[in-house]
């Protein structure tokens, strides 16, 4: 169970990141 929830941390981890930077990368393309 473990090893399962760590995986599924850092997936979401990563999602988040990745949202975040394309919500930042599109606040900059548009001004």
């Amino acid at each position: 169970g473990q090893v399962i929830l760590n995986g599924l941390g850092s997936f979401y981890a990563g999602l988040f990141r990745a949202a975040l930077a394309y919500s930042i990368f599109q606040q900059t393309g548009d001004s």
